[in-house]
């Protein structure tokens, strides 16, 4: 692995958790998105200062080069983000989905309540 992706990662692993951890002094993330990015710049930590780690689990799967290595562990952690992500998006439409319906109900029994009143 070149000095120049080892450094790379390195500063992107301290942009990274930085910024995540302004976001949580700013009350902009929750902590449990945040452990997520945390845990990602941590690996790419690893990564940069035990690239001869990075190297022997590249040998291991049969990776060609250690950097397609980097790319495909990277690529793995953001398609299980999103999938995460897929996952939250589609329980909140289901709570969006229900609160509606609830919302419809109670209109419709202040509807009927205002009609006999009259």
């Amino acid at each position: 692995m070149s000095a120049g992706l080892r450094i790379l990662l390195l500063l992107m692993a301290f942009v990274s958790c930085t910024y995540a951890i302004k976001k949580i002094r700013k009350s902009q993330m929750k902590i449990e998105e945040v452990i997520y990015w945390i845990a990602f710049a941590f690996l790419i930590l690893l990564l940069a200062i035990f690239p001869k780690g990075g190297i022997l689990i590249a040998e291991f799967l049969g990776v060609e080069s250690p950097v397609n290595f980097v790319y495909l562990v990277m690529i793995f952690m953001l398609i299980v983000k999103v999938f995460f992500l897929s996952l939250k998006i589609s329980q909140l439409e289901h709570k969006l989905w229900t609160l509606t319906q609830e919302i419809a109900i109670w209109q419709n029994e202040l509807e009927k309540d205002s009609n006999e009143n009259n």
